[in-house]
């Protein structure tokens, strides 16, 4: 009986093992499932705010919540950082680009002083 007793404790205690072993391998499971959502909640929060896609591991949160508030800020930063462009182009398909926006104005004020010199 207490052979049976023995063995039965035996037993009894590799299975607590092997429960405590696949409870472990479950929250290790669970932790990386939980990192793999917030990094997607983050890339998706970046496509949604239209930033880089390398601006995901700088936003701070833990819910969609907070990850756009922290988007929001990171576009306010970026955008008062950004350097402006200089001589912005505007023109129309089929046209020849015009690197200096002031040009035509120039021209104009050129017309009228010659025209004032005859």
């Amino acid at each position: 009986l207490k052979a049976k007793a023995t063995k039965f404790d035996e037993a009894e205690a590799k299975n607590k093992s092997e429960l405590e072993k696949a409870t472990e391998a479950n929250t290790k499971l669970q932790a990386q499932l939980q990192q793999l959502q917030l990094a997607n909640l983050r890339h998706e929060v970046v496509a949604a705010k239209g930033l880089a896609p390398a601006a995901a591991k700088h936003l701070i949160g833990a819910n969609r919540e907070e990850l756009e508030a922290s988007a929001d800020e990171l576009a306010t930063l970026i955008g008062a950082h950004s350097p402006k462009q200089q001589n912005p182009v505007s023109r129309l398909a089929g046209q020849q680009p015009n690197p200096d926006p002031r040009a035509a104005e120039r021209e104009f004020v050129d017309s009228l002083v010659e025209r004032s010199r005859r």
